[in-house]
């Protein structure tokens, strides 16, 4: 009895001490601040806009060039670290391994950006293993013709974004908004010899949807606030003036009447 005793006083002792030395690791800080996930991060909605407000709109089509230092964060890291991935891996997860983002074909010419034709997980697969051609050689190092050979597109090859975007002008605020439809990542292409052959997109993606899933979950910085890109189309110069007098930046100074006076 006295045997049995002792066993349970012990094993209760113990007990005692594992949860006092638990609650004293439970409130041990390895820092100086509680770091928050990525889960709680919220993205703003954009604001409720009627037609009846809108007092001027303007479609532009951008491209945000990655090599540039202001747009590494989309870039960086090329291998995942932590919670941190690059825009590129957060999108092609997104697309085959949870299903969540919707790809849409760019078109035959690469010029398709409606959202027309949803891509299937195959079709995507295959977008993102290419097939290029290899040449030949015997063994006197003479040409003696060309292979295909399929390699996984790897996040560094995707060096720019083309974003599609509507300007507005609310009239019932007195605000400009700058509201992003499309995202298309694209990879330079380059024939047998070498030679660039300019950038094609990938697949577009209707970009309302991607904040809840990318910037939210994912720790990927806003593409609206924090990316810097060039105009592809030239703006109306009374909306340059605009920018002039509200002292933003401007964005085609090549086309301003204030730049080019200067």
């Amino acid at each position: 009895m006295k045997q049995f005793l002792s066993i349970v006083s012990a094993l209760g002792l113990s007990l005692l001490f594992a949860s006092q030395g638990y609650a004293q690791s439970s409130n041990v800080l390895d820092g100086a601040y509680v770091k928050e996930t990525n889960l709680t991060k919220r993205v703003i909605p954009y604001p409720y806009l009627r037609e009846a407000d809108v007092m001027y709109k303007r479609r532009i089509w951008q491209e945000i060039d990655l090599r540039q230092k202001f747009n590494h964060p989309f870039y960086f890291p090329l291998d995942e670290i932590e919670d941190r991935q690059n825009l590129f891996n957060v999108i092609r997860e997104a697309l085959l391994d949870e299903g969540s983002l919707v790809a849409y074909s760019a078109g035959p010419l690469n010029q398709d950006d409606e959202f027309t034709f949803p891509l299937s997980p195959d079709s995507i697969r295959t977008i993102l293993n290419p097939t290029t051609f290899v040449k030949e050689y015997d063994d006197f190092g003479e040409e003696i013709g060309t292979t295909t050979r399929s390699n996984p597109l790897e996040s560094d090859k995707v060096t720019r974004y083309r974003i599609k975007e509507d300007w507005i002008w609310d009239r019932q605020r007195s605000e400009r908004y700058v509201r992003i439809i499309g995202l298309a990542p694209m990879v330079e292409e380059f024939d047998v010899d070498g030679n660039s052959q300019g950038f094609k997109p990938l697949f577009w993606l209707y970009y309302p949807l991607m904040p809840l899933r990318v910037c939210e979950q994912r720790g990927v910085q806003h593409v609206q606030r924090r990316a810097t890109s060039n105009v592809r189309r030239p703006l109306p110069k009374a909306l340059l003036l605009k920018l002039h007098r509200e002292g933003r930046q401007c964005v085609q100074p090549q086309h301003c009447l204030v730049c080019t006076w200067h």
